[in-house]
Protein backbone atom coordinates (compact mmCIF):
# COMPACT_ATOMS: atom_id res chain seq x y z
CA UNK A 1 0.00 0.00 0.00
CA UNK A 2 0.99 3.20 -0.96
CA UNK A 3 -0.12 5.60 1.63
CA UNK A 4 2.14 8.52 1.06
CA UNK A 5 1.66 8.55 -3.01
CA UNK A 6 -2.40 8.41 -2.18
CA UNK A 7 -1.90 11.37 0.41
CA UNK A 8 -0.07 13.36 -2.25
CA UNK A 9 -2.72 12.40 -4.57
CA UNK A 10 -5.91 14.21 -2.27
CA UNK A 11 -3.50 17.08 -1.36
CA UNK A 12 -3.25 18.25 -4.96
CA UNK A 13 -7.38 17.41 -5.37
CA UNK A 14 -6.93 13.91 -7.10
CA UNK A 15 -9.54 12.86 -5.30
CA UNK A 16 -10.82 10.47 -7.59
CA UNK A 17 -7.04 9.20 -8.11
CA UNK A 18 -6.80 8.84 -4.20
CA UNK A 19 -9.86 6.59 -4.23
CA UNK A 20 -8.44 4.42 -6.56
CA UNK A 21 -4.94 3.72 -5.43
CA UNK A 22 -6.93 3.00 -1.78
CA UNK A 23 -9.60 0.98 -3.28
CA UNK A 24 -7.69 -2.31 -3.67
CA UNK A 25 -6.40 -2.44 0.00
CA UNK A 26 -10.00 -0.98 1.45
CA UNK A 27 -11.81 -4.40 1.93
CA UNK A 28 -8.69 -6.94 2.09
CA UNK A 29 -7.54 -7.39 5.36
CA UNK A 30 -4.89 -9.75 4.45
CA UNK A 31 -3.54 -6.65 2.34
CA UNK A 32 -3.66 -4.50 6.09
CA UNK A 33 -2.06 -7.21 8.28
CA UNK A 34 1.36 -6.08 7.52
CA UNK A 35 0.51 -2.35 8.04
CA UNK A 36 0.97 -0.80 11.49
CA UNK A 37 -2.25 0.08 12.79
CA UNK A 38 -1.74 3.91 13.47
CA UNK A 39 -0.83 3.51 9.02
CA UNK A 40 -4.34 1.76 8.84
CA UNK A 41 -6.08 4.05 10.60
CA UNK A 42 -4.88 7.14 8.47
CA UNK A 43 -5.60 5.22 5.11
CA UNK A 44 -9.07 4.76 6.30
CA UNK A 45 -9.26 8.03 7.44
CA UNK A 46 -8.24 9.25 3.67
CA UNK A 47 -10.85 6.66 1.88
CA UNK A 48 -13.18 8.87 4.46
CA UNK A 49 -12.61 12.07 3.74
CA UNK A 50 -11.99 10.51 -0.40
CA UNK A 51 -15.40 9.27 -0.43
CA UNK A 52 -17.23 12.47 1.36
CA UNK A 53 -15.48 14.60 -1.67
CA UNK A 54 -16.77 12.23 -4.02
CA UNK A 55 -20.61 12.13 -2.61
CA UNK A 56 -20.79 8.79 -0.73
CA UNK A 57 -22.20 9.42 2.52
CA UNK A 58 -22.27 5.80 2.85
CA UNK A 59 -19.03 4.73 2.49
CA UNK A 60 -17.52 7.61 3.98
CA UNK A 61 -19.33 6.13 6.96
CA UNK A 62 -18.26 2.60 6.59
CA UNK A 63 -14.58 4.35 6.57
CA UNK A 64 -14.79 6.36 9.40
CA UNK A 65 -16.06 3.53 11.49
CA UNK A 66 -13.41 1.10 9.99
CA UNK A 67 -11.05 3.96 11.09
CA UNK A 68 -12.13 4.17 14.72
CA UNK A 69 -11.32 0.33 15.44
CA UNK A 70 -7.57 1.31 14.05
CA UNK A 71 -7.58 4.62 16.42
CA UNK A 72 -10.12 4.76 18.74
CA UNK A 73 -9.08 7.43 20.39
Amino acid sequence: MNYERALILYNNGMVDSTFTLLQPCLDNKSDLSGIPKETRARIFRLAALSSIMLGDGEKAEEYNRKMVIYQPE
